[in-house]
């Protein structure tokens, strides 16, 4: 189970036959998360993953995202860091390699959104 925490984001994902609940990044009163839970709900269990390149996450929180249900990817934009930086960011999660990845965007700066969080 994970530790007990806010700021936290959560998407239910479809991938596999197995739908699961996904919970990335987070904080509490004592320290900011860089990590991914997944709840099954078949199987009612809790398990850590250990997603490749789990460091482009950066252990944010009040990050948004959305799920792409044909390639299984949740898509993270925004969200601040424990240095208090703003994300302007896309990360894409793949559900079934279970790893992040960077999402190269062809916008110039001019029209780029400024990084936020709790959006």
């Amino acid at each position: 189970m994970p530790d007990e925490m806010y700021k936290h984001l959560a998407v239910v994902a479809h991938s596999g036959g197995v739908s699961r609940l996904v919970i990335l990044g987070g904080e509490n009163a004592a320290k900011r998360f860089e990590t991914v839970h997944e709840f099954d709900f078949t199987a009612k269990k809790w398990t850590v993953v250990n997603a490749s390149n789990i460091q482009l996450l950066k252990a944010r929180f009040a990050h948004s995202a959305v799920i792409a249900h044909g390639d299984g990817k949740i898509y993270i934009y925004g969200g601040s860091s424990v240095e208090g930086q703003f994300f302007d960011n896309v990360l894409a999660y793949d559900t079934y390699a279970q790893s992040f990845e960077r999402v190269k965007v062809s916008n110039d700066a001019e029209t780029l959104p400024v990084g936020r969080d709790f959006h």
